[in-house]
C-alpha cells in the first residue's frame, strides 16, 4: 500500500515539475521524502525481507485453498504477521474437519449484522455428513463464531494436531471473504482473510 501511494505521489510531483517546465529547488525538495518512503517500501517488500520475516516467524502454516464455487487450488504459506506467499504444489491428506450446519441466524442491529447461536438446530457434521457429538471446546468455538461481525454463509472447524482452526465465509456485498482463525486461549485469532478462497487443508510448518 505504501509502495503504491509513494509511486502515485512521485508521479504527481513529476507532473507538476514538468508542467512548470522549471526544476525549482522546492519541487526537487518535495521529491526527497517521497523517494525515501518509496525506497523503504521497496526494501520492506523485497523478496529478501519477506523471506527473512517468514524465517523469523514463530508460527508458519502451509495451506491449500479452493476457489469458491470452483475447483482451482492454490498453495500458500502464512506467517504470524498475516503475510502470505505462494509455495509449490504438494501432496496432502485431508484434515479432520467439522462442518457447522443451521448453527447461526444472522440479523441486523442498526448498521451492523450479527449472528445468533441457534443451539437447538445446530448440527456438527463430519466430512461424510454424519452427526458428531461435540464437546465444550467446540461449543465455545461456535459461540465465538456467532460474535463475528458479518452474516455467515458457511463455517467449519479444522483440527490439526489437537489445535483448532476455524474457516468462515461471510456474505459481504459483492464478494465472499473467507476468514481463517486459530482458536487459542479462549479466543479466535485471525490468521488471514482470503478473497473467495476456502481453506481445505492446513499443515503446521513451524
Amino acid at each position: 500500500m505504501i509502495f503504491v501511494l509513494s509511486l502515485i505521489i512521485i508521479m504527481i510531483v513529476l507532473f507538476i515539475v514538468i508542467k512548470n517546465d522549471v526544476f525549482r529547488i522546492i519541487d526537487i525538495t518535495l521529491l526527497i521524502p517521497v523517494a525515501l518512503l518509496f525506497l523503504v517500501s521497496l526494501i520492506h517488500n523485497s523478496d529478501f525481507m519477506v523471506n527473512r520475516r517468514f524465517n523469523n516467524s514463530k508460527s508458519n502454516i502451509s495451506i491449500v485453498t479452493k476457489r469458491w464455487k470452483g475447483e482451482t487450488l492454490s498453495y500458500y504459506e502464512i506467517n504470524d504477521q498475516q503475510e502470505k506467499r505462494t509455495i509449490k504444489k504438494f501432496k496432502y491428506e485431508p484434515n479432520n474437519a467439522l462442518y457447522l450446519e443451521n448453527c447461526f441466524d444472522s440479523y441486523r442491529i442498526k448498521y451492523n449484522k450479527t449472528n445468533a447461536y441457534m443451539e437447538e438446530s445446530c448440527k456438527v457434521l463430519d466430512k461424510d455428513r454424519n452427526l458428531v457429538e461435540y464437546n465444550d471446546t467446540i461449543k465455545d468455538i461456535i459461540n465465538l463464531i456467532s460474535n463475528l461481525k458479518h452474516a455467515i454463509l458457511e463455517s467449519k472447524i479444522i483440527i490439526v494436531d489437537n489445535d483448532y482452526y476455524v474457516d468462515v465465509a461471510f456474505n459481504v456485498n459483492l464478494w465472499t471473504p473467507y476468514e481463517l482463525y486459530k482458536y487459542e486461549s479462549g479466543k479466535l485469532k485471525l490468521i488471514y482473510t482470503f478473497n473467495d478462497e476456502e481453506v481445505i487443508y492446513i499443515k503446521k510448518t513451524k
